[in-house]
């Protein structure tokens, strides 16, 4: 009578044994490895020294550490990705536009896919772009200006031609080629005006 009680007790431990193991497997099969970790530790108290479900538990125990620390470095990642976000935003609004970029970039290398990223640092290569065509601009027409205050025409109207190339139809570009164009043209008739003269002088004489 006592060896069949131990018998049935020892019938229904594996039985629930092979349930829990069971159980766990498909756990692990669904990617649940902290309930199969607890599922998987219940068989081992059951039968502590069946070797296969040790190395199963060890196997879900390292399955969850991974899941665990993939989900902190995405927190991570995100919290990052947030702040590097609000930093170029805040960057671009002060129109810090290179160092905007770097942080828009920096964003863009935790989430490649992201537009937000992507499109801003398009935006300020545009306005970069635009900011250095403005300055060579400038630069040609301080030269055309100072170049024209000392009645060199010549280098005056190539500055201003080069202004030009940056900006065409630029209306003081423009307007000041015409007035050295007017100049020179009235200066040469004055000057053919005044050979004239010499000469009938000359002649005269």
């Amino acid at each position: 009578m006592f060896e069949a009680t131990v018998a049935e007790k020892q019938k229904t431990l594996d039985k629930a044994f092979e349930e829990d193991v069971k159980n766990a497997d498909e756990l692990v099969k669904a990617g649940s490895y902290e309930q199969a970790v607890a599922v998987y530790k219940q068989a081992v108290l059951k039968k502590p020294d069946d070797p296969e479900v040790k190395a199963k538990l060890a196997q879900a125990q390292s399955s969850l550490d991974a899941q665990k620390q993939k989900e902190l470095n995405e927190q991570q990642n995100k919290d990052n990705y947030q702040q590097l976000l609000a930093l170029a935003n805040s960057q671009f609004n002060a129109k810090n536009y290179q160092q905007a970029r770097d942080s828009y970039s920096k964003a863009l290398e935790i989430y490649p896919d992201q537009s937000v990223p992507r499109n801003r640092i398009q935006e300020i290569d545009d306005i970069l772009a635009a900011q250095q065509k403005d300055q060579q601009y400038s630069g040609f027409i301080t030269s055309a200006d100072k170049y024209l205050a000392t009645k060199d025409y010549l280098q005056a109207k190539i500055n201003y031609q080069k202004a030009l190339s940056i900006k065409p139809n630029d209306p003081y570009a423009t307007r000041k080629i015409s007035d050295i164009d007017n100049t020179v043209k009235e200066n040469t008739q004055l000057a053919a005006q005044q050979q004239a003269q010499d000469q009938k002088y000359s002649t005269a004489i």
